[in-house]
């Protein structure tokens, strides 16, 4: 606006000062008039010229004023407009983008839909093809019952005719029945007409042969007894009867409920030698090692070992409080028993498979001696012996755990620790542990029996690695 201004100022002056010059002309032309009247004329002009151009300045700047409040107006209903235009845009913006949300939101809706559809078809699916097994196998069901149907019908027939042939041999069999009870009842006619003299050939035979059967008794009881002496003319039943001892152990638990909580057990073992001393042998089990109350926290208040010996010259000791164990197996148990005579030596490994075919059994439970047969080798493992036994009825010299199995001429060889039963085959087979022949302590460990704590605590530990083998 400023700019415009001083140029029209510019142009004003610049017309004044033309006009100016060309009055100073006109004067000078013009020598009549005095030099007063001229001054005054300048006077008035140059006023009116002033005047005149402070009103066309004025003027100018209202017009510029005008114009530039016009264009303002004119620039501010624009941007007025403009922003309601703006406003309206950003108004349809959000209303087409919920718009467009919803449009979204309905579609995800109607995917969930179809997916839960399409879940709900494949869940359909599923049961239809189930329904179609089901019915698959009824149907297979229903043409294996019409086969078994159809079957019994043809034996049903069979069965009718069987039946009717059966009636007709019965009828038979009466009318040759009662032809049969006619015969008898004349041969008990004749019978009793005969009675009397075959009483009397009867009697006299019986006599007879009552006086023959009680001279072959006689005959047989000696044979008993010269078998009986021959057996103990044998070297494995000449070392036995003075090897065979009487272990008996006996345990007692402390309990208020129950004060007659005791273990006992009674089992016969040979004496046997090992390096220079003497031990008996027996089980685990059979020391009373795996009893019920000593293994389940039971508190022990008492526990006792003794020797005996039965026959000529009795006597009883009670047995070292030691007790070794195999490393190999911990089943097998000996007790050193000091100061003793008549103990056998033990066969070894390597010297078994020439005693197999004669081989003998110390019942653990009777002492009795009972050859074995059917003893093999283990193939697997050359530890073991194995004996098998057929199940023929209640035979108390079976062989079973516990047993001591010796060689013909009187040398311990194992002692029965396992049994498998066959029931299929009605059979079973006991492994026996074949003992080593050298250094005790090179394949046995040990604990003590007292003090009473001590000897549970160890007892439990042994236990829990025979459980680990079976």
């Amino acid at each position: 606006m400023n700019k415009t201004v001083l140029i029209a100022v510019c142009d004003f002056l610049v017309l004044s000062a033309l006009s100016l010059s060309s009055g100073n002309a006109a004067a000078q032309k013009s020598n009549e008039e005095p030099k007063e009247s001229n001054f005054e004329v300048e006077a008035v002009t140059e006023q009116d010229y002033l005047g005149n151009v402070d009103l066309t300045l004025e003027k100018l700047k209202n017009r510029d004023l005008e114009k530039i409040v016009k264009n303002q107006k004119n620039d501010l209903a624009k941007q007025l407009l403009l922003k309601g235009e703006l406003r309206q845009v950003k108004i349809e913006s959000k209303v087409n983008e919920l718009k467009h949300r919803e449009l979204l939101d309905e579609s995800l809706k109607g995917q969930i839909e179809l997916i839960d559809e399409k879940d709900k078809s494949f869940a359909l699916n599923q049961k239809l093809s189930q329904r179609d097994k089901q019915l698959r196998d009824v149907s297979l069901k229903n043409s294996l019952l019409k086969n078994e149907l159809d079957a019994e019908k043809k034996q049903s027939a069979t069965n009718d005719l069987k039946l009717q042939d059966a009636l007709k041999k019965s009828q038979e069999s009466k009318q040759s029945l009662k032809l049969l009870y006619e015969k008898a009842a004349e041969l008990s006619r004749q019978q009793n007409e005969l009675e009397g003299d075959r009483h009397k050939a009867k009697q006299k035979g019986l006599e007879q042969d009552i006086a023959a059967l009680r001279k072959q008794n006689n005959k047989l009881q000696q044979a008993v007894v010269a078998l009986g002496e021959k057996q103990n003319k044998l070297p494995v039943h000449r070392v036995m009867s003075q090897a065979r001892r009487e272990v008996s152990v006996s345990m007692e638990e402390y309990d208020k409920y129950d004060p007659n909580d005791i273990y006992s057990n009674t089992l016969y073992s040979p004496l046997l030698s090992l390096n220079g001393e003497t031990f008996v042998i027996a089980t685990f089990d059979g020391l009373g090692l795996s009893w019920k109350e000593l293994q389940n926290d039971g508190t022990i208040k008492k526990h006792s070992m003794a020797l005996s010996r039965r026959g000529p010259n009795p006597y009883s000791k009670i047995l070292g409080k030691k007790i070794l164990y195999s490393n190999k197996d911990a089943r097998v148990c000996l007790l050193k028993v000091g100061n003793e005579t008549g103990a056998l030596s033990v066969l070894g490994k390597k010297n078994v498979v020439n005693h197999l075919h004669d081989l003998w059994l110390l019942k653990s439970t009777s002492g009795n001696l009972v050859k074995l047969q059917d003893v093999n080798l283990d193939s697997r493992n050359d530890d073991y012996l194995n004996i098998e036994v057929r199940w023929l009825g209640a035979n108390p010299n079976a062989p079973q755990c516990g047993d001591v199995v010796v060689s013909g001429d009187g040398r311990v060889i194992a002692l029965l620790v396992s049994e498998t039963k066959f029931r299929s085959d009605n059979k079973s087979v006991l492994k026996g542990f074949v003992l080593p022949d050298d250094e005790v302590t090179k394949h046995f460990s040990s604990f003590m029996a007292t003090p009473l704590l001590e000897f549970v605590k160890e007892a439990r530990k042994v236990h829990k690695t025979i459980i680990k083998m079976k």
